[in-house]
């Protein structure tokens, strides 16, 4: 089932389910990998709580392969160098695919390669959203970019944990 998470917990269960994923691209969990945003972690919290008030589990989708280009950590993460980010082939290289479906070339959204022009970095999953989030912040169609993390890194290590 399908659900933007503009549901109430009522709606939600109505069909018998007795384990929710809050995966990203949510209203709850918007972002790529990244479940830090304040507005959106309040809103999972009151979610998970009135999902577990109803006797259902809750699981928060969340891996550390990727981390979304909206994280406010981003740009403290990438002066790290190569600690956490998976380094791409630098300028003149070619980026590995990402995702041609979606029309965004070989090196990520028009937004990663702007910022991270010196094209050291490799592209990782890119998601259109598709309904309002965060109040009106984020319209339809905003794009959330993200960029590889390499495995084993402080960052990794201490969300994972």
């Amino acid at each position: 089932m399908g659900l933007t998470l503009n549901e109430s917990a009522e709606q939600i269960l109505k069909d018998g389910p007795n384990v929710v994923n809050l995966h990203q691209g949510s209203t709850v969990n918007p972002w790529i990998n990244y479940l830090l945003e304040p507005e959106a972690a309040a809103k999972m919290a009151a979610i998970t709580k009135e999902l577990h008030s109803r006797g259902a589990k809750v699981k928060a989708y969340f891996t550390t392969r990727e981390i979304s280009t909206r994280a406010a950590e981003l740009w403290a993460l990438r002066s790290l160098g190569t600690e956490i980010f998976l380094r791409g082939p630098g300028p003149g290289g070619s980026c590995r695919p990402s995702v041609p479906s979606k029309g965004l070339g070989y090196c990520g959204s028009a937004w990663l390669q702007e910022h991270f022009d010196d094209g050291k970095y490799y592209p990782a999953w890119t998601n259109a959203i598709s309904f309002q989030i965060l109040d009106g912040a984020f319209p339809p169609g905003t794009l959330d970019s993200s960029i590889a993390n390499n495995g084993w890194s402080r960052w990794n290590v201490s969300l994972s944990s």
